[in-house]
């Protein structure tokens, strides 16, 4: 009867023990998801570094994860175009802050999405497409001073 009690795992124990290896699983997936997005955020850093300025990479990556920072570095009234299906979509427009949707870090949506940057008289413009072509986004950006602005904003719809 005491070898029993002994060596006869308890209750207690094989909840500890499920308790021990549902953690060390949940420990690997976070681990492997964020090695994932390290490996992601490395390569939009060699995407965008090419021929772009040292600071623009910095202040693109803090724009998209700072909202305080991100409507601080927006020139409003921001000139743009409205997405098409708005009423008056297609046409000059001018954002206001107290309507502007915060932006997030680019999605390629699975590899249907692909973005460029492209640096002009100063300006650095960044071009989101569909790869069928059919949809695209324009953002463009400057210094304005000493620091980095968005200048510009074309919402994504078919241009």
């Amino acid at each position: 009867m005491l070898y029993n009690h002994i060596y006869r795992p308890t209750l207690k124990l094989k909840y500890f023990l499920l308790f021990i290896i549902i953690t060390a699983l949940g420990l690997f997936f976070f681990y492997s998801q964020a090695k994932s997005k390290a490996n992601k955020q490395t390569i939009i850093t060699e995407e965008i570094s090419q021929g772009i300025p040292d600071d623009f990479l910095a202040f693109y990556n803090q724009f998209h994860e700072d909202t305080t920072f991100q409507l601080a570095h927006i020139n409003f009234p921001l000139k743009g175009i409205k997405a098409i299906e708005d009423i008056g979509g297609g046409e000059d427009y001018l954002y206001a802050r107290n309507e502007w949707i915060i932006h997030r870090p680019f999605d390629d949506m699975g590899g249907t999405f692909s973005r460029s940057f492209e640096e002009f008289a100063g300006m650095i413009v960044e071009t989101m497409i569909a790869n069928d072509g059919q949809f695209r986004s324009v953002r463009r950006w400057a210094k304005l001073g000493d620091e980095w602005n968005l200048i510009f904003y074309q919402p994504m719809g078919m241009y």
